[in-house]
């Protein structure tokens, strides 16, 4: 019975490393560069919040909050190569270029 098991587990696992997730399918799919629908735009401001985990980061531009989602085809510029999400922090000053998709803002390219 425990080897059934062990086996079921192992399957499950297995399965849900080869299969792409809801959050890197679906999502990042639907609003990526085909996906356009406002014209792109660029902004300035100081970083307030990052969550790499839904990919999303917050700006402080111009008094107000701004948040911008990251898909597969945003570019971050920075002075080392293969810059991600998870080299920005809180305090850092950025420029975002970003268009609508929907009712979310989508960075196309984050420099710091």
């Amino acid at each position: 019975m425990r080897r059934l098991i062990t086996a079921l587990a192992v399957l499950i696992v297995a399965q849900s490393l080869t299969t792409a997730s809801v959050a890197q399918e679906t999502a990042g799919a639907a609003i990526g560069p085909a996906g356009r629908t406002g014209p792109a735009h660029g902004q300035t401001g100081i970083v307030t919040y990052v969550d790499p985990t839904t990919m999303n980061f917050v700006c402080r531009v111009s008094g107000t909050s701004q948040r911008y989602w990251v898909t597969r085809g945003t570019r971050f510029r920075s002075g080392r190569p293969n810059a991600t999400i998870f080299d920005l922090f809180l305090g850092q000053p950025v420029e975002v270029m970003s268009h609508d998709s929907g009712r979310l803002e989508i960075a196309d390219v984050v420099q710091f």
